[in-house]
C-alpha cells in the first residue's frame, strides 16, 4: 500500500481533484465531477490509486483474501479486483487473472505494473477450457454475467415502460441470485445447509 484513504484524498485535492468518503468501501473515495481527471494526478501515475466502482471494492472485501492465498480471479479485466486482491495477499500469495482474450490480460499486467503489485495475466475461457494452472485455490472470484443481465433487462424494461415496481422485481432477483449462491457454496463446503458458523465442520 502506498497511501492510506486520507492521504491520497489530501493529495488530489492539492491537485484539482476533490473527493469524499465512500459511504461503504473502507479505503474507496467517490471522485466529485468528472473522473478523468485523475488520470492527470501524479498519484495515479505514480501507482497510488486506482478506478474501482465502489460494489467492485465491497466484492473484494466479502472475499476477504488473506495475505499467502492464492486466488483466482475469472474474468478480471482490467484488473481492479486482481490488483486490490494482490495487494491484500501481499508477496507470500499469488493471484491469477483470467480473462478471454489477448487485449484483456495486457490490460491487467499493465494495471498490476502501475500499482507495484503482482499479478499472473492469463487469457483462458474458464466455461469451456480446463485450467492449466495451479488445481488448488484458497479463492475463486467469478462473476454471474446470465443474472447481471437479467437484473440490468428488468430495470430498463421498468424504466421504459414507467412501471417502478419492476425495479422490485429487479432487486428481488439479485438478492435471489445471492442468497442461493450462498446456499450453494454452504452445502458445497459443509454438506449441510443447516451448520452454524460457530460449528466445527470439514
Amino acid at each position: 500500500r502506498r497511501t492510506d484513504r486520507d492521504a491520497l484524498a489530501r493529495t488530489l485535492a492539492a491537485a484539482g481533484v476533490p473527493t469524499r468518503t465512500a459511504r461503504f468501501a473502507p479505503a474507496g473515495l467517490v471522485v466529485d465531477g468528472p473522473a478523468a481527471r485523475v488520470r492527470q494526478t501524479a498519484a495515479f501515475r505514480d501507482g497510488a490509486c486506482s478506478f474501482q466502482g465502489e460494489v467492485s471494492q465491497l466484492v473484494v472485501a466479502l472475499l476477504d483474501p488473506q495475505p499467502g492465498d492464492r486466488v483466482l480471479d475469472l474474468c478480471a479485466a482490467p484488473g481492479g479486483k486482481a490488483t486490490a486482491i494482490a495487494e491484500q495477499v501481499g508477496a507470500t500469495g499469488h493471484v491469477v487473472a483470467s480473462y478471454l482474450r489477448l487485449t484483456g490480460a495486457r490490460r491487467i499486467r499493465a494495471a498490476a505494473a502501475r500499482l507495484g503489485v503482482a499479478v499472473d495475466p492469463v487469457v483462458l475461457d474458464a466455461a469451456t477450457t480446463a485450467s492449466p494452472l495451479a488445481p488448488v485455490f484458497d479463492r475463486v472470484l467469478a462473476g454471474n454475467s446470465v443474472g447481471t443481465l437479467a437484473i440490468l433487462l428488468l430495470a430498463v424494461v421498468g424504466f421504459l415502460t414507467g412501471r417502478p415496481e419492476w425495479l422490485d422485481i429487479a432487486i428481488t432477483y439479485g438478492l435471489l441470485n445471492l442468497i442461493s449462491t450462498l446456499a450453494i457454496l454452504k452445502f458445497i463446503r459443509h454438506g449441510d445447509l443447516a451448520h452454524g458458523d460457530g460449528e466445527e465442520g470439514p
